[in-house]
């Protein structure tokens, strides 16, 4: 069982569903905007919209630094309601944090896509990221 710091009243309780149903669910897109590193920032989204796209994605959001950090998620979760159907994209190293960053946005999007990664993975995937770390 994983931990959350989301109290039990913040978590939807889902039923289990087949992925056709989850397609179904999302309008049965026909038009999917692929996602891109960096590429996929709310501008893009709505420029992707305008010329009928059915589903845009969000970039790769690193899912630790966005449970920890309000810097970071104001800088790269941004969303409007035109933008749906959206999903959102987190990687990370530890399930917990994943699942975090998942509640927290489950309002503001229609799926959630988790990448579980390597520490070198994640190394790579966000060079930016200033992470510190504790060899000893």
């Amino acid at each position: 069982q994983f931990k959350t710091s989301l109290p039990p009243s913040k978590m939807k309780k889902q039923e289990e569903r087949t992925g056709h149903e989850i397609y179904q669910s999302l309008g049965s897109p026909k038009r999917i905007m692929a996602p891109m590193v960096e590429g996929s920032d709310l501008p893009y989204r709505l420029l992707s919209k305008r010329y009928n796209t059915d589903l845009v994605y969000t970039p790769m959001l690193y899912s630790r630094l966005f449970v920890t950090s309000k810097k970071y998620r104001e800088k790269s979760f941004q969303t409007v309601p035109e933008e749906r159907p959206l999903v959102v994209q987190f990687a990370g190293t530890e399930p917990e944090d994943l699942l975090n960053a998942a509640l927290m946005v489950q309002d503001h999007c229609d799926a959630v896509g988790m990448f579980m990664i390597s520490f070198y993975s994640c190394l790579l995937l966000f060079p930016s990221c200033q992470v510190s770390f504790n060899f000893s």
